[in-house]
């Protein structure tokens, strides 16, 4: 008798080999382990290049850190910041650029592609290594994509005065990045949260915007400061302290016990600047309270008796003078100034003047807190405005004046959850009229927000309003349209004026607004393309860029299908997604350029679910791989609605309401779960401005708030209580919607 394997058998054998390869795929990700192992390269290439340039610089008294070029140091006339890209095979569009603080910088493309990796000082960094006896390096290591399109590549700036350079890098492997789990990016000690930086003083260049607009924080090489009691009397060191540069310098009279409301700046602080007073205070007024220390200030004066003296300010009064020393300089050390301040000041007798004044400070406790605008408010959107001097959350809804009239209202929040202005719009003939949305625009072009704009209803028609961050009114618009239209979400169009989404009862709108007038214009999501038909409501709109083209991103709702479309400036529909028995309900850009995570919800086999898919806008692939369910918590329709959603930590939180109760879904690729406050309702979730979230809502009891919760949904002493499932129900919610995934793999 014959033996051997039967066809069956070998078609089972290769069946499980296939789905063990699959599964081994699915969850080793090759994708993600090239990301990594490019990035250990990254980090490496920097190390060692700073290892390199400090042994040049230690060894060679004639060090030159610009090779052949001249002046293109921090310090000198012509910054300039030199890149790994040879100029023969990308040159860089951009000659120069700003950083965040304003500096202007020349970029140079050093090399060839021939000559790229040379230490001769012909590489892309302009270093001669061979001058020394024995070179510390063999050869200039590139990035291993090395591509100013892709946005990977290195770059080297230096300052000759001080001896100092930087070099970064951009990392592409997700844990590795701003907010992940092995975050190298924003704790590498430099200024910059989502580009790898290294080398002898990594705030050369704050905000390297070659590599995109990035967020930036205060370079952790400033001093450690310590304090002996916190404001809940806790003693604690500040790791991460602020370089004070935000607020305005100020003089005012001796005599005057108050900050002055003049806001022309006297003094900026550096050494280059000499500012000759008499009996003068220079002022420095913070936008926001201050644990300072570590006061330091320069000063030259031609007699004793002249030495400077500094006071700060707090509870509305002046401390009494700390004086310095008979001698030309002097640093005010953590022992002369310990406490919460909003502003500090130094002052002489006659013929004294400045010539630097430094400080540094923590902003004190920004934990889980609460702020609640009463019981006839109702928050519907908030959004952060980043301007000159610091960050706010601005609070869009609505305010009830009486029995019969609510009148749109809006709220300016700092970080600590203080209302700083909250006001009302006065409309004539109104019963009902409400903010639903809100966007900071800058319009003066300084890259800081100077204008909200709110998009809502004004009776039965669609309602936007201009106001300045001081709070004056610019204008108030309506639109033709009846049927109860309304603007449900904003945007900034690419010639300088707004547009808007929304819908009336029989048709979805797009609002085209005037930046100078308001006046809007009304036009349909246009039917011109044969493979897209309008939908019936819009939700969320988003702007997004293709090379030198802008586009916008709408989501919304056909008669039956879930709706997602590309338009252009003229309402054109370029291209369109459906989505079979579902809404698309809201838009968040990805960490990946040009690719967007919809809020989707769906209506399938009598349940309804909430997930987050993820899109590209120039083919409309939907990457099933990238789905996340937010937790389904009943069996058949009820009254679940999520209504916003916020990416954090890789993790996707949705807020809404169930019943009577706001809910808080969190769901990752592996885990969902969910909180209950009781007796809310949920509007908005987003990424707070330091860390954590912050959410818009409306209590019951209490009324109208906004909310700072943490990463596990938790505000002690605000609405948080934790919603107590039976252990059977609780494993239920927990393995459905990792089931729900399984469809998705290989």
């Amino acid at each position: 008798m014959k033996s051997g394997f039967t066809l069956i058998e070998i078609l089972i054998v290769l069946t499980a080999i296939i789905s063990v390869l699959g599964i081994l795929f699915y969850f080793l990700n090759p994708i993600e382990l090239f990301k990594r192992n490019r990035d250990f390269q990254r980090v490496n290439d920097l190390k060692n290049l700073e290892l390199a340039i400090n042994a040049y610089l230690l060894t060679n008294p004639y060090a030159d850190l610009d090779g052949n070029y001249n002046s293109t140091g921090y310090d000198e006339a012509f910054p300039s910041i030199f890149v790994s890209i040879p100029y023969d095979k990308e040159p860089i569009p951009s000659t120069t650029i700003t950083d965040a603080n304003g500096k202007t910088w020349n970029i140079i493309q050093n090399s060839s592609s021939t000559l790229l990796r040379e230490i001769n000082g012909l590489g892309w960094i302009p270093i001669n290594f061979t001058e020394l006896k024995t070179s510390p390096i063999t050869y200039l290591p590139i990035d291993p994509i090395n591509s100013y399109s892709s946005g990977f590549f290195y770059t080297y700036a230096f300052s000759r005065g001080t001896k100092e350079f930087e070099l970064n890098a951009n990392l592409e492997y997700s844990e590795n990045k701003y907010g992940g789990k092995q975050d190298k990016t924003s704790k590498d000690g430099g200024s910059d949260n989502e580009i790898y930086e290294a080398g002898t003083n990594k705030c050369l260049i704050v905000g390297n915007r070659l590599y995109g607009e990035i967020t930036t924080t205060t370079c952790k090489q400033a001093p450690i400061l310590k304090f002996p009691s916190y404001p809940n009397g806790a003693s604690f060191s500040c790791l991460n302290p602020i370089k004070i540069t935000e607020g305005q310098w100020l003089l005012f009279d001796n005599n005057n016990e108050v900050i002055p409301t003049d806001t022309t700046a006297v003094h900026d602080g550096s050494t280059s600047t000499s500012l000759s007073i008499l009996t003068y205070y220079v002022a420095h007024k913070f936008s926001r309270p201050y644990f300072l220390s570590y006061l330091k200030v320069y000063s030259s004066f031609s007699a004793q008796g002249n030495a400077p003296y500094i006071k700060y300010y707090k509870n509305a009064t002046w401390t009494s003078g700390i004086e310095s020393p008979y001698r030309e300089c002097y640093d005010f050390t953590t022992t002369s100034i310990n406490d919460i301040t909003n502003a500090w000041a130094v002052g002489w007798g006659s013929n004294a003047h400045v010539c630097e004044m430094e400080a540094y400070g923590c902003p004190f406790n920004t934990e889980p807190w609460i702020r609640f605008f009463g019981l006839d408010t109702y928050p519907y959107d908030v959004k952060i405005s980043d301007e000159k001097f610091e960050k706010y959350y601005i609070v869009a809804g609505g305010k009830k004046i009486n029995s019969t009239t609510t009148l749109p209202w809006w709220a300016k929040i700092d970080v600590f959850g203080n209302v700083l202005l909250s006001s009302t719009i006065n409309l004539q003939n109104v019963t009902t009229s409400i903010f639903i949305s809100v966007l900071p625009v800058d319009e003066n072009g300084d890259k800081y927000v100077d204008h909200y704009i709110f998009g809502g209803f004004y009776e039965n028609t669609a309602l936007a309003v201009k106001i300045s961050s001081t709070g004056s009114i610019k204008w108030i618009s309506t639109s033709t349209l009846e049927n109860y239209s309304s603007i449900k979400s904003l945007e900034r169009t690419s010639d300088g004026n707004y547009i808007g989404v929304g819908e009336t009862t029989s048709s979805a709108y797009v609002f085209k607004i005037s930046s100078s007038t308001g006046q809007i214009f009304n036009y349909r999501v246009s039917t011109s393309s044969s493979i897209c038909y309008s939908p019936q409501k819009l939700n969320d709109i988003k702007i997004f860029q293709e090379g030198s083209n802008v586009f916008y991103l709408l989501v919304g709702q056909t008669l039956a299908e879930g709706w997602v479309g590309k338009i252009d400036d003229s309402g054109d529909v370029l291209n369109c997604l459906t989505i079979s028995n579902a809404e698309a309900l809201s838009i968040l850009p990805s960490e990946i350029e040009n690719s967007y995570y919809i809020l989707v919800k769906f209506k399938e086999n009598n349940n309804l679910y909430y997930r987050v898919i993820k899109i590209k806008p120039d083919s409309f692939e939907i990457l099933n791989n990238e789905m996340y369910n937010f937790i389904p918590i009943c069996e058949s329709f009820c009254n679940l609605e999520i209504r916003s959603f916020a990416n954090y930590k890789n993790s996707f939180y949705g807020v809404g309401k169930y019943n009577n109760q706001g809910i808080l879904s969190i769901s990752s690729a592996k885990l969902s779960t969910y909180k209950l406050y009781p007796s809310s309702f949920l509007n908005k979730i987003i990424n707070a401005i330091d860390k954590d979230l912050i959410i818009a809502g409306y209590n019951f009891s209490k009324g109208g708030f906004i909310m700072k919760i943490d990463e596990n949904g938790n505000c002690p002493n605000c609405l948080s209580l934790p919603y107590q499932l039976n252990n059977f129900s609780n494993i239920f919610k927990i393995l459905q919607p990792i089931l729900q995934n399984l469809r998705f793999l290989p």
